[in-house]
Formats: structure tokens, sequence, C-alpha cells
């Protein structure tokens, strides 16, 4: 589970050496996009309290994992500067089944956008910016 200030790439390794009674993963990747409400956007700042922040994202995929039947593979949250088109969030999830995968894969980026405190400054091309 990382909070980082590197990019974040999608890696085919993390499913590779996964034990065989998996047969799904499902992948989220949050990607920021060039608009808002009708706004044109430059990027996003992603600030937190970092260690307040790694602390409560190992507590949801504990819960995750305790509730549902998911192997939680990997959680990535950018922070600092990310661009239109760049990952800010990857959210990869395991399971026996499709289904579970996928509900697992769904739950984990609710959680983590209601519990995880990360705070977004939104970058318009007029200039601005606002905090959401």
């Amino acid at each position: 589970m990382l909070i980082t200030d590197h990019p974040i790439h999608i890696d085919e390794r993390s499913v590779s050496d996964l034990d065989h009674k998996f047969g799904a993963v499902a992948t989220f990747a949050g990607v920021v996009r060039d608009h808002h409400e009708g706004r044109p956007v430059t990027g996003i700042f992603y600030d937190c309290y970092h260690d307040m922040a790694q602390r409560e994202m190992a507590r949801i995929v504990e819960d995750m994992q305790a509730r549902l039947p998911v192997k939680i593979v990997k959680v990535a949250h950018r922070i600092g500067e990310v661009g239109v088109g760049e990952i800010s969030l990857l959210v990869i999830v395991a399971s026996a089944h499709r289904s579970e995968a996928f509900e697992g894969c769904q739950k984990m980026v609710e959680a983590i956008k209601h519990r995880l405190p990360i705070w977004k400054k939104e970058r318009y091309a007029d200039g601005a910016a606002e905090w959401l």
C-alpha cells in the first residue's frame, strides 16, 4: 500500500505471482481528466498528512480483506502535482471469481474516497485553483 509523489504505473508483475486460487483480478485506475463541471482542468495537487493517510490506508485494506473474499493486491495514491492523463489512484483486487473482484475493487475505491485523508486542489486553464 503506497502513498507516493512518484508516477503510478499499472504493472502486470503485481498479479503474475498470485496464488492460483485467484481466478479474477479487477483493476481501477483513477486518471486526472481535463475538465470538471464545465471548466478546463490542467492538473490536480494532492496533499495529505502522510503518516495518518498511510495508517488509514492500511486499515481500509484490512477491513476489506476481513469483510470480503478478496486479496488487495495493490493500492497506490499519488500526492503532489498530478497532470491530466496521469494516474492518481490505482486499486488492484484479486478473488476467486469476477463478481467478488469487481465488488471488492469498487468498495475499495469508495472507502478510499470517503476515509482517506487526502485533499485535492484542482488547477484550471484560466489560472484559478480550488480545493475540493
